[in-house]
C-alpha cells in the first residue's frame, strides 16, 4: 500500500460536539487499478479517550460490530438505490451487507454481500489501511459514491457517531446525502 497524499484527505465530524476533546478522524481515499480502493482511516486521540481493541492478526467475519469502535465504509453505485456497508474494527472483525434501498431490507443482521473483498488489511495503533476488491461486485468500470462513518467507544461509557457530514436530524450513517467521496473505477 502506498501513501496518499493530502489532496485525498477527508475529515470526518462527530454528530455532537464533544467538550473538551481534541479528537479527529482523517480519512484518505483513492482508486486503484483492477475496481479496488484503498482507504486508511486515523484516528488522533492524544487523550486516549476512545477504546482501541487490539488486533487479532486475523480477518473474521462478525456481526454487531457497531456495539465498540467501528469504522464503517458505504458504496454505492451512481445513479443507484442499492449500496453496500462495510463494518471494520480495529481488532480485525468484519462485516458487508447490501440494501435495496436506504435500510432496506429492515433484517437484523442485513443481508451479507459475499462480492466484497478485503484484499489488504493493515491495523497499527490508531490507523487502518485497507484495499477493498470491488471488482465483483461492479464487473465494469463504475461510479461509485463513497461514505464513511465511525462508531466511537470512549472509556467513559460513551459512543460517538461520526461521519463525513450529518444531513439528517438524529445520527444517520446511510443517509446517502453524506456520502460526498465521488470515484471511477479504474480497470
Amino acid at each position: 500500500m502506498h501513501m496518499l497524499t493530502e489532496q485525498d484527505r477527508y475529515r470526518l465530524q462527530p454528530f455532537e460536539p464533544i467538550i473538551a476533546s481534541n479528537l479527529q478522524i482523517e480519512a484518505w481515499v483513492e482508486p486503484l487499478n483492477k475496481r479496488r480502493v484503498q482507504i486508511q482511516l486515523k484516528l488522533r486521540d492524544e487523550q486516549h479517550q476512545v477504546t482501541w481493541p487490539a488486533h487479532h492478526g486475523s480477518q473474521t467475519r462478525a456481526e454487531h460490530l457497531e456495539k465498540s469502535t467501528c469504522f464503517e465504509i458505504f458504496i454505492q453505485q451512481a445513479d443507484h438505490a442499492n449500496y453496500v456497508n462495510v463494518q471494520l474494527t480495529p481488532s480485525g472483525l468484519w462485516n458487508a451487507y447490501r440494501f435495496d434501498q436506504y435500510r432496506q431490507p429492515k433484517q437484523v443482521p442485513p443481508r451479507h454481500e459475499q462480492h466484497i473483498r478485503i484484499e489488504q488489511l493493515l491495523i497499527e495503533h490508531h490507523r487502518i489501511s485497507l484495499v477493498l476488491d470491488l471488482a465483483q461486485l461492479y464487473p465494469r468500470r463504475s461510479r461509485i459514491h463513497v461514505g464513511l462513518a465511525a462508531i466511537l467507544a470512549h472509556r467513559q461509557d460513551l459512543h460517538t457517531d461520526w461521519s463525513l457530514q450529518h444531513s439528517a436530524a438524529s445520527a444517520d450513517p446511510h443517509c446517502a446525502e453524506d456520502w460526498r467521496i465521488q470515484l471511477s473505477l479504474l480497470d
